[in-house]
């Protein structure tokens, strides 16, 4: 039995995101483009994790005698330590795979951890879109092996952003797909985020992204849990902050920057947002 993440877990996100951001991945060095030979077989006995993602070719094996791989484009697989077994390959389709050694990190003292199997995606996984997947493969492989400053630190950025894309398809492999932002709800945040103080409207907004005002109002309200008006106060009241903490902007040329006539208006809205009024946030930051 292959043990992993229960994406059907509402925690199991969270525990993820737990996992890569406190005990951070990070790539041994071993990390190349491979385009097998004919007479090439492979009996890995994995001492720490390897990434293994077919972009070409047809291969099979068999892996901890008990998972069999049939093997092609789209197929990753997601070695753990003590994984070990046997794969070899069609000599006139030969494989050709990008592979990732790594490590999880133990941010107290920098010693090697391996997660518990309840955060760690299935072993084997067969992609159905591994278009994305394989370019920030791609670019993962690079960066490890770029000499330039600052490599070692974008080359852990890649293999996050790996891991993250790899933890999406195999939750979606298994018909619990990760919830993302709709592409036109996410515009029409843009075009509210770059101008809060612009009076936008519903129906103005949805016509921009090419929804209609029921469509949009749906989806602020099944995927961000609020209300187009809502939505809009909330933006307004973020920036408020920021120019409340890095500028010397009085609260008055605040509020007017931000669309409000009336400095009382957003005076009570940020009071009733965040518990205290805009001249004690600013005293406390």
């Amino acid at each position: 039995m292959d043990e992993s993440v229960d994406y059907r877990d509402p925690g199991s996100w969270s525990r993820i995101e737990e996992l890569l951001v406190r005990t951070p991945p990070v790539p041994s060095g071993s990390a190349d483009v491979h385009h097998c030979g004919p007479d090439w077989s492979w009996r890995p006995r994995i001492p720490d994790f390897d990434l293994w993602l077919v972009f070409d070719g047809v291969g099979q094996g068999r892996l901890n005698d008990a998972i069999d791989l049939r093997l092609g484009p789209g197929s990753l697989l997601v070695l753990r330590p003590g994984d070990h077994g046997t794969i070899g390959h069609d000599p006139s389709r030969p494989l050709s795979v990008l592979s990732c050694h790594f490590s999880f990190l133990d941010p107290a003292d920098g010693s090697v951890t391996v997660p518990g199997p309840d955060v760690l995606p299935r072993r084997f996984i067969q992609i159905a879109a591994p278009g994305q997947l394989t370019g920030a493969f791609r670019h993962l492989v690079r960066a490890v092996h770029d000499p330039s400053p600052l490599r070692t630190v974008e080359a852990r950025a890649r293999l996050v952003e790996v891991l993250a894309e790899i933890y999406r398809q195999d939750a979606s492999a298994q018909g619990v797909p990760a919830a993302t932002l709709n592409p036109q709800l996410a515009d029409a945040i843009d075009l509210i985020r770059a101008a809060p103080a612009k009076r936008h409207s519903l129906a103005g907004t949805a016509a921009a992204v090419g929804l209609s005002t029921r469509q949009l109002s749906t989806l602020f309200s099944r995927q961000l849990h609020t209300t187009f008006r809502d939505y809009l106060v909330e933006s307004r009241l973020d920036r408020a902050r920021m120019l409340l903490t890095e500028t010397t902007m009085t609260i008055h040329q605040i509020a007017r920057s931000l669309g409000y006539s009336d400095p009382f208006l957003f005076s009570r809205q940020f009071r009733s947002r965040y518990g205290i009024p805009p001249s004690h946030y600013r005293d406390r930051g």
